[in-house]
């Protein structure tokens, strides 16, 4: 082997190995914010559960309440149509809640998908034959 064969492969042992870093250190990058959302994620799955569990206790204050409800006393009427308010109300929340918890998820996936993708493309050249990704969900 000539010494120009020599240093062309040298160049490209090299050229390899600087790829092989960058692309290790954006794959440690994407998993490590991958982790974080998953954490995020139990956190906000642990606050819906909890707003699932006001939501049965005020499901079990209205069923008491109903059960004490026994004549036509307006006052007894008025803690039955609170009570059925305060539940409307906590049961809208949980929804908007889940929705904007669905959507986060959404937004999280699609940058953690484009960050990869402009990865390949910078790691691969820009006509690297890529398959098709799925179709957003939104």
């Amino acid at each position: 082997m000539t010494d120009d064969e020599r240093q062309i492969s040298q160049a490209i042992a090299e050229a390899f190995k600087t790829l092989s870093d960058r692309l290790s250190n954006e794959l440690e990058g994407a998993f490590n914010q991958m982790a974080e959302l998953m954490g995020r994620t139990q956190k906000q799955q642990y606050e819906l559960v909890a707003l699932v569990g006001k939501q049965a206790a005020a499901m079990k204050a209205l069923a008491d309440l109903l059960a004490k409800v026994q004549d036509d006393d307006i006052e007894r009427r008025n803690e039955h149509a609170t009570a059925i308010e305060q539940l409307s109300q906590g049961q809208m929340k949980i929804a908007q809640f889940a929705d904007s918890l669905a959507t986060q998820y959404g937004q999280f996936f699609k940058a953690l998908s484009n960050r990869l993708d402009a990865v390949e493309k910078e790691a691969f050249g820009p006509d690297y034959n890529q398959q098709p990704s799925t179709p957003p969900l939104n």
